[in-house]
């Protein structure tokens, strides 16, 4: 008996630290997002060859052969002093969208209200945008996380016994 109190004290202070820490990092991440709002951001560590693997991936497999920066037009403009100035995104999806739309300008006008419209949404509706920004700030920033190739290169994630995983995935319920 004196055991089985001691394991659930022992599951009781676990669940409690983890709790816990998960309050105090929703925290930090949402005094960031508020600080970091309408500041420029501080963007000394980059890791452009992470980043520009989203744009290199969607480029490969590109079948409309859309209109591209090429890196000697990129580098003459300097684009990667004007991305790390503009970029103030939380996570690595946001970094290597932002990127291929730099890399991919766009021209077709029903694009460009589309995108003008959720600017204007986002300038109007302070509450949708920190909501937005704290969850994608919740998915956090990791270089060559293979997010890219997950949407680019889908055969490249196949598994290799997809009836298994749903068979796992049922088990719960059965039993």
């Amino acid at each position: 008996m004196e055991i089985i109190i001691l394991i659930l004290f022992i599951f009781v202070g676990a669940t409690a630290i983890v709790i816990h820490s998960n309050i105090q990092g929703r925290k930090r991440i949402k005094a960031k997002v508020l600080d970091s709002f309408g500041k420029v951001p501080d963007n000394d560590d980059l890791n452009f060859e992470s980043i520009a693997l989203y744009s290199q991936l969607l480029a490969e497999n590109d079948e409309k052969n859309d209109l591209r920066t090429d890196n000697l037009t990129w580098n003459d403009l300097d684009m990667d002093k004007i991305f790390a100035r503009i970029n103030a995104c939380f996570s690595s999806v946001g970094e290597e969208y932002l990127y291929d739309c730099l890399r991919r300008p766009k021209f077709n006008e029903d694009e460009l209200l589309t995108r003008e419209c959720l600017i204007n949404f986002f300038d109007k509706n302070a509450d949708s945008r920190f909501a937005t920004a704290f969850a994608l700030a919740r998915v956090g920033k990791e270089d060559f996380n293979g997010i890219a190739s997950l949407i680019c290169c889908t055969e490249v994630k196949l598994l290799s016994r997809p009836v298994l995983y749903k068979v796992l995935a049922l088990l719960p319920l059965i039993c």
